[in-house]
């Protein structure tokens, strides 16, 4: 059966953020908000682990130049239970069929990276013509991309990615 699991450098690398978290007093919110991204795409194929992202939302929200994760315990459990869950999911990867419910009517299949995003959709289940897209991302993303070149960056391939997913759910509602 085929199944989702993270990459085991990603995961180890994931593990000891959330592990240093668990002994450090304040995080800076940058570090934060980048690993966040990290186990927000990690936890896809971890259904359990969405009513965590509650304590980390509101952290988000605020934006405080540091995150001081000892004084919310709320937070400090779900940093806990991110760990807990990926740890399990990686013993006992979560079957695809788990996930979805059925066969999709329609397939989207997308990528992004710093220079735009695109994909194509087809029909599964239920006909449709086949769509490719493209988006070319504006200079002002372009040049907020964090890279190596560009440590000072804001925006993260993760985040592309998301903007890229929605994008395809866009073009989708008009196939």
């Amino acid at each position: 059966a085929k199944t989702i699991e993270l990459d085991e450098a990603k995961l180890s690398d994931i593990l000891d953020t959330l592990k240093s978290w668990c002994r450090a007093t304040t995080i800076p919110f940058d570090d934060f908000r980048k690993t966040v991204h990290k186990i927000q795409n990690a936890t896809i194929g971890v259904p359990a682990a969405r009513g965590l992202f509650t304590e980390v939302n509101k952290v988000l929200r605020k934006e405080p130049r540091q995150v001081f994760i000892q004084r919310n315990k709320l937070l400090l459990e779900a940093v806990r239970g991110f760990r807990t869950l990926l740890q399990e999911a990686h013993k006992n990867p979560t079957k695809c069929r788990q996930l979805i419910v059925g066969h999709p009517d329609y397939v989207g299949i997308m990528d992004a990276a710093k220079e735009g995003t695109g994909g194509v959709i087809i029909g599964e289940n239920s006909e449709c013509v086949p769509t490719v897209f493209r988006f070319e991302w504006p200079r002002e993303v372009r040049d907020e991309m964090l890279t190596d070149d560009n440590p000072d960056g804001s925006i993260t391939n993760s985040d592309l990615e998301m903007a890229g997913l929605l994008l395809c759910w866009l073009v989708l509602e008009y196939v």
